[in-house]
């Protein structure tokens, strides 16, 4: 029997004029009926916000809401905010999905009693189809959440049905511009253990586009600064060492070598300090030994131990 509880599913909208009406198609007409639709024109100026407005007359569950463009995750909030579901949804403007997408991952999460339903999805780049999860991810939440890509569930939001009972006092971080979804997923299982449903067929089609809201974000290094850490942090609680040492290998590699050593930027002078530290911990511990380190991972390390103090010295003889 399908579920009457009501889905909010949240779609942030930046000028995404040539894939939008695709989108809000798929997702009016699902089988799952019992929806709101939540259009977040975040300052979009290519028409995007006008064919939101029409939807809205088209459609009964939709409803559109204007802000000042404030990035995806402002959006996502105001969503959330307003959001009266029983259960969300977040789907990107410029991707589509599957009629029974809905339907499938809500008997799921039903049956299982779950916090979190899951699916599969497909990466579409171009003519080419691929399939986003090739193994079966964990069982625990928070460590599907950060396995090697194949394995994961994911970071992101969009191939996810949350419980709103689970999210009702969690938001996106808005300072941070990249990542944040997986800050966001992550910061739900700091104090519980979250359930989740996993569907293996791929309901959701990810389109990779060179304007699109999720793969045109430039690169912004102290997001993932911010989300590295955070990482490390959430998992020293849980005296999960392994990951620790994996993703503090990780952080020395995207803030040694691509920021401290070949960019010198002074506004890491505290990133820089912490690296320092971070490669002086991991030679004094051996923790280049660990198996969980990968060697692509310790060989870059390996490099960043040896080209810094060149890279120094390259540096001091320029100023002088």
């Amino acid at each position: 029997m399908i579920s009457e509880k009501k889905i909010s599913v949240i779609v942030p909208v930046y000028n995404s004029k040539k894939y939008l009406n695709r989108c809000v198609e798929s997702i009016i007409n699902q089988s799952y009926l019992n929806l709101e639709i939540l259009l977040v024109n975040d300052g979009s100026t290519d028409g995007s916000e006008l064919i939101c407005d029409e939807w809205s007359k088209k459609d009964l569950r939709v409803n559109v809401i204007h802000q000042k463009n404030r990035g995806v995750s402002a959006a996502r909030n105001n969503g959330i905010n307003v959001a009266s579901g029983d259960y969300i949804s977040f789907i990107d403007s410029d991707d589509f999905i599957n009629q029974d997408m809905f339907k499938c991952i809500i008997e799921k999460m039903e049956h299982d009693r779950s916090d979190i339903g899951v699916c599969n999805f497909n990466i579409i780049n171009n003519d080419k189809c691929s399939l986003g999860i090739l193994n079966k991810p964990n069982s625990r939440f928070d460590l599907a959440l950060v396995d090697e890509f194949h394995d994961s569930v994911g970071g992101y939001l969009w191939n996810k049905i949350y419980s709103k009972d689970l999210i009702k006092n969690h938001f996106l971080e808005e300072k941070i511009s990249m990542m944040e979804d997986l800050y966001f997923n992550l910061s739900l299982c700091e104090n519980m253990n979250v359930k989740y449903s996993f569907i293996d067929s791929p309901l959701y089609n990810y389109n990779i586009y060179p304007n699109s809201i999720s793969h045109n974000k430039k690169i912004d290094n102290l997001s993932l600064f911010i989300t590295l850490k955070y990482i490390i942090d959430f998992f020293k609680k849980k005296n999960e060492y392994d990951l620790v040492y994996k993703y503090e290998a990780r952080y020395i590699v995207e803030y040694g070598y691509y920021n401290y050593i070949f960019n010198g930027n002074d506004d890491y002078k505290l990133i820089n300090k912490d690296l320092l530290n971070n490669i002086n911990y991991f030679i004094k511990e051996d923790k280049l030994l660990n198996k969980h380190i990968s060697f692509l991972l310790k060989i870059k390390i390996f490099l960043i131990i040896y080209l810094n103090p060149l890279y120094i010295f390259i540096k001091k003889m320029k100023s002088e």
